[in-house]
Order: structure tokens, then sequence, then C-alpha cells
């Protein structure tokens, strides 16, 4: 571009000095030249010399100038042009006569709408270039429709004389547009990309940077500037402690010896916040260093969390009982543990990385570890198995007698995974849980056997000691003898019904287990059982201080159930959260659809709650949770199991939910097969029903 400029340069002088020759020699008379009369589209300027060759060498010299020449006289008129001229009015290409006189030159080029300047401010155009015209200042640009660019000089001469060059500039310009648009695209992409990035040139003078490098390397503000050297930032790192500890000097030499060594050396710092950064100086021979940066704190604490999980999965691996061989998808052996080799006795050399699997089978088949058997049969039969997909669980006899389990899993994109476990003892075990078993289930049939022979024997007299002492309360036979014996008839009274309900619930529990529970299943109305339930139990709740609510859909719905069943169930519920709800609590009876159309009847108090680890225990027949309200209040634990033996024999099932301290849900979930659709006025099994 320089000597682009040099040559154009060149070239004005030489028009300049063309000019003032054809000036003087007009000034001489027309000894060189003759006068001008307008301009023609075609064809060379209308100056007629006088025979003679310097004339002829001065007409050829400034028709062969690749600028246009205007040579104007002291009044402002056209002297001397030559061709290249018209370019700024495209007028005369048409054929009209051009103005000698400069003003109206101008005119004339404004109105043409050749300038794009000056359309639609035509007036303002012609002003600004007349102030500008013979001022001396420099050179200006002209652009035309169609993209042209046009540069035109003024030189006044001594004697007023004015000499006017029109360079063509368009490629000039169409050059400039395109470095200017692959800068900013360079810029753009310098700013885009997440690593810093510095360039230096072959002196260590940098020339281009962006904005990420700074926050990259946290480096203050004017640190990485243009004309800065490598060795000033190298410095800046070393003394704020990037490079590590040490003497500032002799680590920033160190570092930049790395840096200017060839190759494309990685280096790493750490930042003054902790993190790491990535360094790659990059020698671009005939430029300079391209230096890059990159934050790799994330890499780094992945990279540590791998090793981690390598380590752990290691020691995992070597700490586990069960034995342990891996395979990839070509079932090529990956790894093992120790207790693999121990419990399947394998001799050193067998186990190896790359081993194929079937010559590991092919080992034991040989071995008898399969049993009795063609060996290529036993190979084949016990790689079709291990192949087979899912978790088989096979089984392999040791020379001493030992038994061991081994549970092939294929990982689909991995490979092949077996566990080796010894199950001498649990097999050993499951022969004694067998035998134990068949003997609980025996004493289990002799208990129900005999609570079922004591039903008659336990029930009729405390059906007599009741009713006598009911008689006795009432003073039907007449009064007795002093008021004492009424509170002791009451004690006898609440005694024997309480345990009536115990005998009961031990009775009605042992029909369910032996089978012998026969349900009686009617359309039953909901509502109607829960009135019930709580009329029974209203004088224990108010005598507790508690309050009863109940949420039942309107209409009642119906349920296909044994009723005296289900009114057992809430009755058992509801008593339960009596007897562990402290004075002014509330108890909530609730009833509503859920999920696939199943029945859901709830209690909920506000009681002392229990943990979770005893729940199970709660469930549990003859089970107790230890606290101070269960110590206060009698029960053998059948209640619970009862409620939910009595829920699974409708197909039921039942959930119980506690919070120590904030109350315990007990749910009963019916099938959606016990819900009939209809009010119960509606059914056909309550039709006519009065309550």
């Amino acid at each position: 571009m320089a000597a682009a400029q040099g040559g154009r340069k060149l070239e004005t002088f030489l028009l300049i000095a063309i000019a003032v020759l054809a000036v003087a020699s007009i000034g001489l008379g027309g000894a060189l030249l003759r006068g001008h009369r307008g301009l023609a589209a075609a064809g060379p300027a209308r100056v007629q010399p006088k025979p003679g060759q310097a004339e002829s060498l001065l007409l050829k010299a400034i028709e062969s100038l690749s600028a246009g020449l205007v040579v104007y006289d002291a009044e402002d008129r056209v002297v001397l042009h030559n061709r290249k001229v018209s370019t700024l009015n495209r007028r005369a290409d048409a054929g009209h006569a051009v103005s000698d006189v400069f003003s109206q030159r101008i005119r004339d080029l404004a109105m043409s709408g050749l300038v794009v300047d000056a359309i639609g401010r035509e007036q303002q155009w012609i002003a600004e270039r007349m102030r500008t015209h013979r001022s001396g200042g420099p050179p200006f640009l002209v652009h035309l429709k169609g993209g042209q660019f046009i540069q035109v000089a003024e030189q006044v001469l001594e004697d007023g004389a004015l000499v006017v060059t029109q360079t063509d500039v368009t490629e000039l310009k169409q050059r400039e547009a395109a470095l200017a648009r692959q800068t900013s695209l360079l810029s753009a992409t310098l700013e885009g990309i997440a690593e810093g990035l510095a360039a230096y040139d072959s002196e260590l003078t940098l020339v281009a940077c962006n904005e990420q490098v700074e926050k990259v390397m946290q480096a203050p503000p004017g640190l990485f500037r243009l004309g800065s050297k490598l060795q000033e930032v190298v410095r800046y790192f070393a003394s704020h402690g990037y490079y590590g500890e040490g003497d500032p000097a002799k680590l920033a030499e160190e570092r930049l010896a790395a840096m200017l060594a060839p190759g494309a050396t990685r280096l790493e710092c750490t930042l003054p916040n902790g993190n790491c950064v990535e360094v790659r100086p990059r020698w671009r021979e005939g430029f300079g260093f391209v230096i890059t940066s990159v934050d790799i704190t994330e890499d780094k604490q992945r990279a540590a969390a791998l090793a981690r999980q390598t380590a752990l999965l290691t020691a995992t691996r070597d700490s586990i009982a069960e034995g342990l061989t891996v395979f990839d998808t070509e079932l090529k052996l990956l790894t093992w543990n120790e207790q693999a080799i121990r419990l399947m006795e394998v001799p050193s050399g067998v186990f190896k990385v790359g081993a194929p699997f079937a010559e590991i089978v092919r080992h034991f088949a040989s071995h008898g570890y399969y049993g009795d058997g063609d060996v290529d049969a036993l190979v084949a039969e016990r790689i079709a198995a291990m192949q087979a997909g899912g978790a088989p669980r096979l089984e392999m006899s040791l020379a001493d007698g030992r038994c061991l389990e081994v549970r092939p899993r294929w990982r689909e994109g991995f490979g092949l995974v077996i566990t080796s476990v010894d199950i001498t003892d649990r097999k050993r075990f499951e022969l004694q849980l067998q035998i134990a078993k068949e003997q609980a289930e025996l004493a289990n049939r002799a208990k129900t056997n005999f609570l079922g022979t004591m039903s008659h024997e336990l029930r009729t007299p405390l059906n007599a000691i009741i009713g006598f002492s009911e008689i006795i309360e009432d003073q039907l036979l007449g009064p007795i003898g002093t008021e004492k014996y009424l509170d002791y008839v009451r004690d006898i009274h609440m005694s024997g019904s309480h345990l009536l309900e115990v005998i009961n619930d031990i009775l009605d529990l042992s029909k369910v287990e032996a089978g012998k529970f026969e349900l009686l299943e009617k359309g039953v109305d909901l509502a109607r059982v829960i009135e019930s339930t709580i009329r029974l139990m209203r004088d224990k709740a108010t005598r507790a201080e508690l309050s009863i609510v109940t949420a039942v859909p309107d209409p009642s719905p119906v349920l296909m159930a044994d009723e005296r069943a289900l009114k057992q169930i809430l009755l058992n519920l509801l008593s339960n959260s009596i007897k562990f709800t402290r004075p002014g609590g509330t108890i909530t009876i609730a009833g509503e659809l859920v999920a696939n159309d199943d029945f859901a009847i709830s209690v909920t108090d506000t009681g002392i709650g229990m943990a979770e680890g005893e729940i199970p225990k709660a469930l549990a027949p003859f089970g107790q949770v230890d606290s101070s309200l269960t110590r206060k209040y009698a029960g053998t634990g059948l209640g619970l199991p009862l409620v939910k033996s009595l829920a699974e024999l409708h197909g039921g099932t039942l959930a119980l939910t506690s919070t120590l301290g904030v109350g315990t849900r007990a749910t009963v979930y019916l099938p959606a097969s016990r819900v009939l659709q209809f009010a119960p006025d509606q059914h056909p099994l309550l039709a006519g029903r009065t309550s």
C-alpha cells in the first residue's frame, strides 16, 4: 500500500509539471498549445498543437496519464484537459457540451445525479465544494453512483492557474472495505472464543489479544496492552505467585525459556484464587508467538474425582466378599479380584488380562466344576447360559465339597460381570430353615386348634358374669344394702367386658389365620357404619376430651363388604386413636376414592404418634410400642393385626403412617371391585332400607 501511495504522489507531481508546462505555453501566446472549446465523449481533447516534436510529446504525455487532468486559468476557465476527465461528468457521454467555467461545471455535476453525497442536497453540496475551491486543502473523495470513488486534488500555481487531478481510487476503497470486514471478523472471532489469546511478533511485542485473556489470567487492566513485551507479562505473573514459590526473577526466566522452547509446550500456572490455567505457546514461522490460555480448573477437579473414584472402585473390588471377574464386549478378561481366585481355586496363569472367556470356562469344565460329561458340551452349555441375558444363578461344585453360586450379568455396551459367592453355609441353613418352618407350621396349627376348642368354655362363663353384674347394677331384684356395692359391680362389668373383647379379638384372629372366618358380603352404606361406630365410642371420646370429625362423600358410597368386619375395623382403629390421643385432640374418619378407583377408609389422630421403626412392631400380633401412654392403658396388641387380616380378607391392605409427637394415620384400602357406584337409596341391595 505504501508503494502504491508513493506511485500516486509521483504521478501527481508529473501531472502538475505537465500542467505548468501547458499553462506556460498558453501564457506565451499558445506557442505550445491552443485554447479549449468543450469536451467530447470520444476522441482526443481539442488541443491544436503547432507543428513540432515537443508539443506532440506533451499531448501524448497528458493523454497517457491514468488520472484525469484539468487546468484552469486565473478566471477559472478550462484551458487544458485530457479524456479521463469525462469520468466525472458522464453527460459528456451523451453528447452534451460541458461548460468551460469551473462553477458551472460543479453545478452541472451536482444536478446530474452522479454524485451520491449531492443527491437531495444539491445546493448545499455546491456551496461546500465552492468553499474548498482554491483553498489549498488536502485531496478529497467524490462518491459516484455505481460504487465509484474519485479522489480530487487541487494545486494553485503562482500565476493563479489551477491544476485539478482526478484519480479513480475505487479499487483501493474496495480493498480497504474488504480489509475492514476482515479485521472486524478477526476481532469478533478473537472475542468470541472462550480461550484467552495473545499474539506476539518475533520481537515478543504484543500485537493482538482478546478480552478473555485478562479474565482467564485474572490480570490487571493494561497488562495485556498492544506494544507491551512478553517479558513484562511473565515477570508480573512470577512476582504474584502464578508459577509457585521462589525467586520471581528465576521463575520468570525459567518460564520464559519454557515458552520459547521448540514444539507446542503445555504449561500450567495457579492463579491467586486457586484456579488452574493451561498456557499453550505456539511459534508461527515468519510471525511470532500465539499464546492461548484456558481455565482447566474443572478439568483438574474432574480428573481428581476420577482418580479418587478409580481408587475407590479398586479398593471396593478388592474388599468385597464375593469373587468378581469382568469381561469386555468381546468376552476378553478385563479385571478380577483375589477373592475370585481364592473361591474358585484358580491356579496361577489362568486369569490374565485378555484371556478369552471360553478358555477360562474350558479350564473349569475340564476340572469337574460343572459336573460329569463331555467337556465341549459342558463349555457350550455354560457359555450359552452366561450369554442368555438376565441374571441367572448358576452353581459350581468344588472338589472339596463346597458349593459356589455364580451370577453373570450382561451390561449393554460394557461387557459381562460375573460374581461368585460361597453358598455352602447358606445351603445348610436353607435345609435347617425348611425343617424349622415345617415345625412352626405344626405348632401354629396346634395353637389355632387349641384356641378354637376353648371358644365355648371361655365365652359362656363370661357372658354369665356380665349378665349377673348387669342385674345387680340395675337393681332389678330390688335395692342392695350399700352404694359401694354398685362400684364393685361396675368394676366387675368393665373387667368382664374388656376380657370378652380380648378373647373375641384372639378368637377372630385365630379364625382368620385358620381360614375359617367367612365373610357375609352385601352392600354396606359406609356413612351408616361410621355413624354406628361413633355412637359406640362417643362416651369414651367424650371422657377423653376428644373431637371426632367425619369426611365422607355425599351421597355416601356403597361398599360390597362384611358389615360386622367393616365395623370391627373402624372400632379397632377408633379405639386406638382414642387411647393414644391426648385431651383436646382431634380424630378424623374419612373415606375417598384414590388411584385405580380403589377406596380408602382412614382414621387420623393428633396423638403421640410413633417412630417409623416402631410401625412393624405395632402391626405384629401381641406387639406394643413402649411409651407412657401405652403403659397407661390395657391391651394385648391384637387390634391392628386383626384390622390388617380383615382388610386382606376383603382383598385390601392396611397402611400405617406416623410421626412421633404429631399423630398417626391408619388407612384401609379396598379394591375398586368393592366400590358400588350407586347412592344407597338407588342400589338394589339397599332398596327399602330404613335407618
